[in-house]
């Protein structure tokens, strides 16, 4: 719809990066807080999880840039934003219903640590990346300190953590400011679609080697990674196929709408993010038949 959109020219190009700044500061910041706040805090506090979570999203991140920077020869910026779209998966939208389906809410847990995990340290991680490198003095201690601060004054990353404060204070907020927060947040999955629609019909899309090889990272590699840590970590049961199934969602329709926010690397991480979404099928129904 969105690419139809666009191509018509229903929506006009120009308006593209008003929907991007509406999901990345507004509808994301508040489907998270909506996320964290209204949830126990137990949920975020198990520690096996969140390490085996923190450690294979961040060798999947390293890897990605190591081979974008060092064989593909891309610049810092870009190589950060394609470390962003192989670490970045789609848990929250396209996880929980097949979660929630084979495993019941017990799952949900899973969910919410492999989303802030990317929202609090692959997100704020690339971010500063990408800033660090768009600054003149990159090099300088005080602007690395700065640009470090002015990751908590971004809102998808303040709102969050403002939750956790909330649920782990056993704040109880007012049913119409969760319901708010809530209604605004749900908008954020179908309008980063529709705008990734939207930004491919102006923009030239190809499918070339480093857009297969973030496909094959996002889908097939990072999979495999968690599946090493988690046999060296010794987890088994629910919660191991949880956080496998999780690791082999698709790269979430909000990531190339960082791509767009900062101009770099827009058409790969766009055509990335669609055609892995529909990879995807054929690799979680896989998954899933081998884990049940």
């Amino acid at each position: 719809m969105g690419w139809y959109a666009g191509r018509k020219e229903i929506v006009p190009e120009e308006h593209s990066r008003s929907l991007v700044n509406f999901i990345i500061l507004i509808a994301t910041p508040a489907l998270l807080f909506s996320f964290t706040s209204a949830k126990p805090i137990g949920l975020f506090l198990n520690l096996k999880v969140i390490s085996i979570i923190v450690l294979g999203l961040l060798l999947t991140y390293i890897k990605t840039y190591m081979i974008y920077h060092y064989k593909f020869k891309k610049h810092p910026k870009e190589s950060s934003q394609a470390s962003l779209i192989s670490a970045f998966p789609n848990a929250a939208f396209m996880g929980i219903p097949i979660i929630l389906n084979l495993y019941g809410e017990g799952g949900v847990a899973t969910i919410i640590v492999a989303s802030l995990v990317v929202f609090l340290m692959i997100t704020p991680l690339t971010m500063f990346l990408v800033d660090y490198h768009n600054q003149s003095e990159g090099s300088d201690l005080r602007s690395t300190i700065f640009q470090i601060m002015k990751l908590f004054k971004n809102p998808i990353l303040s709102a969050p953590i403002l939750g956790i404060i909330i649920s782990a204070l056993h704040m109880q907020l007012p049913e119409f400011i969760i319901s708010g927060f809530k209604f605004l947040g749900d908008t954020a999955p179908p309008i980063s679609l529709f705008a990734t629609g939207l930004f491919m019909a102006h923009t030239r899309i190809s499918v070339n080697l480093e857009v297969i090889t973030l496909i094959v990272i996002r889908n097939i590699i990072s999979p495999l990674i968690f599946l090493g840590v988690m046999l060296v970590s010794g987890i088994k049961g629910h919660l191991f196929n949880e956080i496998l199934l999780v690791s082999a969602m698709p790269t979430a329709s909000t990531a190339p709408m960082f791509s767009v926010k900062f101009g770099t690397y827009e058409s790969e991480t766009s055509a990335a993010t669609v055609l892995g979404t529909i990879f995807s099928i054929f690799t979680i129904g896989g998954l899933i038949f081998i884990l049940t």
